[in-house]
């Protein structure tokens, strides 16, 4: 009797079941108001409540087939399970950071517009270039004056075409590091964020000619050879002008340069300021203009009056760049030599200019730094014992080889040494005679004769004199 009641209580709940799923998903109710057969021959009729057929029940808050509320909340709370390889906690990689523009003629005119001071500097080599590129100059000039700053020449005239352009291979190559590692980290190194524009000074005696093809021809090395941007010419006369008009419709880009111009020097009567008559003034005012009209992108302003150089940098459209020109033009340049103080010997000390600031002085620190180098070296500092400077190393069992094989010539070896330091000393006692003039070292020629030959004649010359045998 206790079984058919709990199964009674069993089917109970099973038509309750049934009704809920009924009036939760709408079925023929015909159906769902059936008695409801257990399966043992009893058959057991529904609740009074359910037994209309069109009995609305309300539908309960969550389906009965589902989780309580407490467990759903406590799942959505709970991670979800990650089936990538890439952890989820990993934080989001920074924006990239925008490459460096480069410096062009459209630049430096937005720059004049707006108002803003142009940089530029002249450099000669990779490492200045490096430096130069790194501080984020606007533009670096390799100019014809590596003939006295780094040739030791006393005027810019003797650099020839071939020197200039080894000198901007160079110069490229340093700004070309830069750009490079800017691209490959994606991060900007100049200080600027900006690539400078590179221009090439063309020497004297290759622009000159009536045939302005043939500077044509030159400027075209400077851009293909060395990947220059553009070239500056010195001068603003008419035929100065065509050939600057040449140049620009054959696609090159041209600085102009007016003022002093040190090529000119042996016209100009050495390196003198400009522009301090009316007269003079003027004609420079009419050279910048002629330039501009044909088509240079930019001028330089050398060691003119401030009020000239203020009169040209209004009256033109294209940017200014002073040297010893004041602050009235558009930017200003020095040499990478004279700013920094590289004034390591006196020829630099004879040419650098007066109105030339020095930022640093480097060049007592190069001398310092080699002056103890020497003294490291002759007391034995340098590289010393330490490891540090001395890093390479040989096993012990290379060390056993090596002294086998030493031992296995070791009396010759020592004869020829024994040899070798006879000649040389015997030439070095020689050399200190000074027989044939000189002091200290000997320079003088040596005789045909030996020794005793050269005693003989010393002693036959009282008087000094520095005869020689025939």
């Amino acid at each position: 009797m206790s079984f058919l009641v709990s199964k009674h209580m069993a089917n109970h709940r099973r038509r309750l079941c049934s009704a809920t799923l009924a009036t939760t998903f709408p079925i023929a109710t015909a159906t769902a108001a059936a008695p409801f057969s257990s399966g043992f021959g009893i058959t057991t009729p529904l609740p009074p409540h359910l037994s209309s057929k069109r009995t609305k029940i309300t539908t309960p808050t969550h389906r009965p087939w589902h989780c309580p509320p407490q467990q759903k909340q406590q799942q959505q709370q709970q991670p979800q399970r990650n089936f990538s390889n890439k952890s989820n906690t990993s934080s989001p990689s920074p924006p990239p950071t925008a490459l460096p523009k480069k410096v062009t003629s459209l630049s430096l005119h937005s720059k004049k517009r707006r108002g803003h001071k142009i940089t530029m500097v002249t450099a000669y080599d990779f490492p200045s270039a490096v430096h130069v590129a790194r501080a984020g100059m606007d533009l670096i000039l390799v100019g014809d004056s590596l003939a006295m700053v780094e040739l030791g020449h006393d005027t810019t005239q003797p650099v020839t075409l071939d020197q200039m352009l080894h000198h901007c291979q160079a110069v490229k190559r340093g700004v070309q590091q830069l750009q490079n590692s800017s691209s490959s980290s994606n991060n900007a190194n100049s200080s600027s964020g900006s690539i400078p524009m590179l221009i090439g000074d063309m020497p004297f005696g290759t622009y000159e000619y009536r045939d302005t093809d043939i500077a044509l021809k030159h400027a075209y090395r400077f851009i293909k050879e060395t990947g220059m941007d553009a070239v500056k010419l010195e001068g603003g006369s008419v035929a100065r002008a065509r050939t600057v008009q040449h140049l620009v419709e054959g696609g090159i880009a041209v600085m102009g340069h007016v003022g002093l111009t040190p090529q000119a020097i042996s016209v100009l009567g050495g390196f003198r300021a400009q522009g301090r008559t009316a007269s003079r003034a003027r004609q420079l005012l009419d050279d910048a203009l002629r330039l501009q009209d044909a088509g240079a992108f930019c001028i330089v302003l050398e060691c003119v009056p401030s009020n000239v150089a203020d009169l040209i940098t209004k009256s033109l459209e294209v940017p200014t760049i002073g040297i010893g020109a004041s602050n009235r033009t558009t930017g200003q340049v020095l040499v990478y030599h004279d700013m920094l103080g590289m004034l390591s010997h006196p020829h630099h000390e004879q040419f650098v200019p007066r109105f030339c600031k020095k930022y640093a002085s480097v060049g007592h620190a190069i001398q310092e730094g080699l002056q103890e180098f020497k003294m490291d070296v002759e007391g034995g500092r340098f590289p010393g014992d330490s490891e540090e400077f001395s890093p390479y190393k040989m096993t012990s069992g290379e060390q056993h080889i090596l002294d086998e094989l030493l031992s296995k010539d070791n009396e010759e070896r020592q004869q020829k040494h024994k040899q070798a330091a006879v000649k040389i000393a015997a030439a070095d006692e020689y050399e200190q005679l000074s027989l044939y003039g000189g002091s200290g070292g000997g320079n003088g020629n040596r005789g045909s004769g030996g020794d005793d030959e050269g005693m003989s004649v010393n002693k036959d010359n009282d008087d000094g004199s520095n005869d020689k045998k025939s």
